[in-house]
């Protein structure tokens, strides 16, 4: 397993071998390659692909909610579900092809249509449950997606769904901690690490700093701190 920022330091590294002619300059971007560090293309590619699936994900929002009226519970488990799968499907096509970025895009897609699933079927069965239920199913579909792929696109999804789902229960339940979300965080925090991701490490850092804010009166509470 690479440590956290790996990459980065290899390509100081390299610099330097190559000024010092231990490694020959045309070799730089395969070594490059083959740790899984693209070239500036490939990161304008994927930002393009996952702008692109998100106004996809919009659209077939948008769709399905224009059409719901007229639709049979059958007709839109269908679409709902497989829109979803074909996300995956599409992804994994990309993936044996050797274009992981564009996979990434529609990894992302298949965890926002799974988001859209969830309260499509809620709202088609009439399902009266604890509403904070389904975010946290969301988000452990998008963590499931992150750890299988590894996906960096999910796992920022998954954290950011998280910190949605503990705002739920924090504050529009009253529950004064809510110390669930630590070990869905713990599991987010570790996983940014091992996929060696400077900006996942920095954005679960956001992400429990949130939940400290947020359950700052429940842990004064229960630890005796002062005001001060």
């Amino acid at each position: 397993m690479r440590p956290p920022f790996y990459i980065r330091q290899l390509k100081i590294d390299l610099e330097t071998w190559i000024d010092q002619g231990l490694v020959p300059a045309d070799s730089r971007e395969s070594i490059l390659a083959s740790v899984g560090a693209g070239r500036a293309g490939g990161r304008l590619e994927l930002f393009l692909a996952i702008f692109g699936v998100i106004l996809v994900g919009l659209g077939a929002l948008s769709f399905v909610g224009a059409n719901w009226a007229a639709m049979t519970k059958l007709t839109r488990l269908i679409v709902l579900f497989g829109s979803m799968w074909l996300a995956y499907a599409v992804a994994v096509w990309f993936v044996a092809r050797g274009r992981a970025f564009i996979a990434q895009a529609f990894v992302l897609l298949g965890v926002l249509l799974f988001g859209t699933n969830i309260w499509f079927v809620a709202q088609t069965y009439n399902i009266n449950a604890h509403y904070p239920d389904g975010t946290l199913l969301w988000g452990a579909g998008a963590l499931a997606a992150a750890i299988l792929v590894p996906s960096r696109a999910a796992l920022a999804a998954a954290l950011t769904i998280g910190a949605y789902w503990t705002w739920q229960e924090t504050v529009e339940f009253d529950r004064p901690i809510h110390g669930a979300f630590l070990v869905y965080w713990a599991l987010g925090a570790a996983l940014a690490w091992y996929l060696n991701w400077r900006p996942g490490i920095h954005l679960a850092a956001l992400a429990l700093i949130f939940w400290f804010v947020i359950n700052y009166s429940g842990l004064q509470k229960l630890l005796g701190w002062s005001d001060a």
